[in-house]
């Protein structure tokens, strides 16, 4: 055998044994995972407030500048199932905490904080006021994704790539405003408000677009640490308010650990 052949087949015995250690088992896999995400929103001003000066575009502008992303918790589990040697079908139950946080800074006595929480009553002046204000739609989705494998390879043979898209139809179990006040208090000695009369008129079905990649380590034999960098972009606005529409993002990543059941094809 030629020194060519030897090289060929030495590569294919290669390929064909990474390519063998990067297949999911018939009997699929079971994933648990949570992860810190970044949610924001992206805003339609419907109408301008009387008691604002100035066009739809300057109204846009001042609330951009008070409205910031904020941090989300996300849990999910998962089940993989294979569809062919690099592909699998991923479906799961998700609870996903959207929304955006809004500032209120430098406030002053006698201030109007919201409807249901009422004045600044503390007179002091030690430090700067603000008020967070984070609305939260949290939704309970059902997470479908095409898993597609690069095969990507590496020396050790413990670690997949795949390539992930697909849907989350999801249903509005939670929607809310946090009122956080920071530097200040009410008359009732209180720092956080959960306020359910949000202004809102938040929508109870949506249907969020995913993207990302999933990450396989090999710990174990059947146990693998998954990381899976996701985007998520709901397809319907979030709420409508009487003056403001918004849509949800979400940006973060899933970590969790994922079970192989059945036959791993590994030893």
């Amino acid at each position: 055998m030629t020194l060519t052949r030897k090289s060929t087949l030495a590569a294919w015995l290669i390929s064909a044994s990474v390519m063998a250690a990067a297949q999911i088992p018939e009997k699929g896999i079971l994933d648990i995972s949570t992860g810190t995400f970044i949610s924001g929103r992206l805003l339609r001003v419907v109408e301008v407030p009387p008691d604002v000066p100035g066009l739809s575009n300057d109204f846009a502008d001042s609330l951009n500048r008070v409205d910031k992303p904020r941090t989300a918790l996300n849990f999910s589990v998962h089940y993989v199932k294979p569809l062919n040697r690099r592909s699998a079908l991923r479906i799961g139950l998700a609870a996903s905490d959207y929304g955006f946080r809004r500032v209120k800074s430098d406030i002053r006595f006698g201030d109007w904080i919201h409807p249901e929480v009422g004045l600044v009553a503390d007179n002091s002046q030690t430090g700067p006021r603000d008020v967070f204000y984070d609305v939260r739609y949290r939704f309970a989705e059902l997470p479908i994704t095409y898993m597609w494998n690069t095969e990507y390879g590496n020396p050790w043979r413990d670690l997949d790539v795949h390539i992930m898209a697909g849907l989350a139809p999801g249903y509005l179990i939670q929607h809310e405003t946090v009122v956080r006040l920071r530097g200040f208090t009410t008359s009732d000695g209180q720092f956080t408000y959960h306020i359910k009369n949000t202004g809102y008129n938040a929508n109870t079905f949506n249907v969020a677009l995913l993207g990302g990649v999933r990450i396989d380590y090999l710990l174990e034999k059947r146990l693998h640490a998954v990381l899976a960098p996701t985007l998520r972009l709901p397809v319907l606005n979030s709420s409508k308010g009487v003056y403001e529409q918004h849509r949800s993002w979400q940006l973060g990543t899933e970590i969790g650990l994922s079970y192989l059941l059945g036959n791993t094809g590994k030893k």
